[in-house]
């Protein structure tokens, strides 16, 4: 009888251990993960940026949304590697993706692949003021 009380009373252990791992794990701000996405006036491309630990390397991949019937698609991938304060840009192109009400996500990854974020975008119609005119007419 006491090798079973034994296990039993380890199994204690062995719960707080398995709750302990499923904890979520705190992130320091200097390795916190962000990411923008914004148009970019007058051209199929949008400005992505963001804040990630200074000279770790951030993986961006742009996903586009066409349809509900249709899978998503990878539109670009890059990889930035922030500056000293920590700071990335790129402006990505999105030609294949552009048509109105197209969802754009883009999903930035920490290379080590500890922290991920997201944001989207709609791709909206050009406005009146955007298109270009001809001064002739």
């Amino acid at each position: 009888m006491r090798p079973v009380m034994r296990h039993i009373a380890g199994l204690p252990l062995i719960a707080a251990a398995a709750f302990a791992a499923l904890a979520p794990v705190a992130v320091r701000a200097q390795d916190a993960l962000t990411v923008e996405l914004r148009p970019v006036p007058r051209s199929e491309q949008v400005w992505v940026g963001g804040k990630a630990p200074a000279g770790r390397p951030v993986e961006l991949r742009l996903v586009a949304a066409f349809s509900k019937d249709l899978p998503d698609t990878l539109v670009r991938r890059v990889t930035v590697t922030p500056g000293a304060d920590g700071s990335y840009a790129v402006v990505m192109p999105i030609a294949p993706a552009f048509a109105r009400g197209t969802v754009l996500t883009v999903v930035a990854s920490a290379a080590d692949g500890t922290t991920r974020t997201s944001n989207e975008l709609v791709v909206a119609a050009p406005r009146a003021t955007d298109l270009p005119l001809d001064k002739n007419t």
